[in-house]
């Protein structure tokens, strides 16, 4: 379930340019050949956009470049009524007076309101309701996506953004890897930094760990993208020979470049 960014995988990742996408405090690096990288795909690109950002012009300004449908998938009804709101802002090309600050500059953008398509629950392993937040496995977000498309049964995430907070991102992410999705691009916000709180560094390791190389950052908007390069497949984990066998392989190739 790779991309394109296969195709990428010699390349290091500070030689690819970047730009920002978004408004305001909500920017966030993206490849500056955006359309290049998913030219092939186009029109049929999944992108799946998680949360609720402060602003909808970066979702806008992806699926606007790409000419693909946004799949928004919200925390509550709330949340989803902004996304009505941009449909509206969308058809009618202007801002009512009483319009929300989630619009602003939405009336800048070519999107076809039909193009937005809001879901109620966050990506998870299982589908689950409660009071507070339901979930949906991601197989099943992905087949809601995917059927809208018309893609013969194809399932697959091109592109994942995922703006939560206390934490969400990182059973989203879970959630996704351990499925098996593998996106080209994976954009995230980070409710705690990477280096600062330790269950966000093991989570951003392990998507390193399993193919993805890191971008570009601006503040705490991350972007990583496919390499499909997994470190825990160099080495054997059956093995009581070695207190880390993954930090051992890396060791002793090492030792045999500087040997030679």
């Amino acid at each position: 379930m790779g991309d394109q960014a296969q195709a990428s995988g010699q390349a290091s990742a500070q030689a690819i340019k970047t730009k920002l996408v978004g408004l305001g405090e909500d920017t966030w690096p993206v490849l500056e050949n955006l359309w290049d990288f998913y030219s092939e795909k186009g029109v049929k690109t999944v992108f799946v956009s998680v949360g609720s950002s402060p602003s909808a012009v970066a979702d806008l300004d992806i699926a606007e470049t790409l000419g693909c449908p946004v799949h928004v998938w919200n925390f509550n009804e709330s949340h989803a009524a902004k996304w009505d709101e941009v449909r509206k802002v969308l058809k009618d090309r202007k801002r009512g007076a009483d319009a929300s600050s989630f619009t602003e500059g939405v009336d800048t953008k070519w999107v076809l309101p039909k193009n937005v398509r809001s879901y109620i629950g966050i990506p998870g392993f299982y589908t689950a309701k409660s009071d507070a937040v339901s979930t949906v496995s991601v197989d099943d977000c992905v087949k809601q996506c995917t059927d809208t498309m018309k893609m013969d049964g194809e399932k697959r995430i091109d592109i994942l953004k995922i703006s939560l907070v206390e934490g969400w991102e990182r059973s989203v992410l879970a959630a996704v890897l351990d499925t098996g999705y593998r996106p080209g691009l994976i954009m995230v916000k980070w409710s705690q930094m990477p280096d600062t709180h330790l269950f966000t560094t093991l989570t951003a390791g392990h998507l390193q760990n399993c193919g993805y190389t890191l971008l570009e950052t601006n503040g705490d908007h991350f972007t990583y993208m496919f390499i499909d390069r997994c470190m825990y497949e160099i080495c054997s984990w059956e093995t009581n020979k070695t207190v880390n066998p993954l930090v051992s392989e890396i060791m002793e190739a090492s030792q045999k470049n500087n040997s030679k």
